[in-house]
């Protein structure tokens, strides 16, 4: 049924997966046989990443796949799948199945489209196997602001609404903290 994904193969798959993804988030090792498993991978591993390449996720992903091709017997492609807000490339890893040779790098925009219904799938059909990177958020403003704190900035925004302008990335994570701050300024 589309949409579904088969869970008959996770439990073995499951483990083959982790094992890549220990050593992927080790950067270097050997991967190990267990009874009645082949050596994994046995074939091209495919790293999908739903953005253009050159930017920050794919950069991320083949920094990540440097360490384990040096580890491994078959190749670890990094394949740019980009279209729909990252709706193309999420969908091609999901329409893969669970088969431990098509790894998905995501970002926000996956989260976001996915509680929206966009994808035609809910992320809870995905596994998470390794968290590659983070990022934090700054708010910062100019030193003519008439705050230096974030209580102060608050205070400001709440006593002059509509004066204060936040940049941001539409779909992203900033946004929704902006949107969610802007919420709580407004009396």
């Amino acid at each position: 049924m589309p949409g579904q994904v088969n869970l008959g193969k996770l439990p073995s798959l499951a483990a083959r997966v982790a094992r890549f993804a220990f050593i992927v988030s080790l950067g270097a090792g050997l991967i190990g046989v267990t009874p009645g498993h082949a050596l994994y991978p046995e074939r091209t591993i495919t790293v999908i990443v739903p953005n253009k390449a050159g930017g920050p996720l794919d950069i991320i992903a083949r920094t990540v796949v440097k360490n384990p091709q040096k580890s491994v017997s078959q190749k670890i492609i990094v394949r740019n799948i980009v279209g729909g807000g990252t709706a193309i490339g999420d969908r091609a890893a999901h329409d893969a199945g669970p088969d431990g040779y098509t790894l998905l790098v995501i970002h926000q925009a996956f989260l976001i489209a996915s509680s929206e219904g966009t994808l035609g799938f809910d992320y809870r059909d995905m596994t998470p196997i390794a968290r590659a990177a983070g990022q934090s958020l700054m708010l910062t403003a100019s030193s003519a602001a008439p705050y230096k704190t974030f209580a102060e900035f608050v205070a400001h925004a709440r006593a002059n609404p509509g004066a204060d302008r936040i940049g941001v990335f539409l779909t992203a994570h900033n946004h929704i903290v902006a949107l969610s701050l802007m919420q709580a300024t407004q009396s």
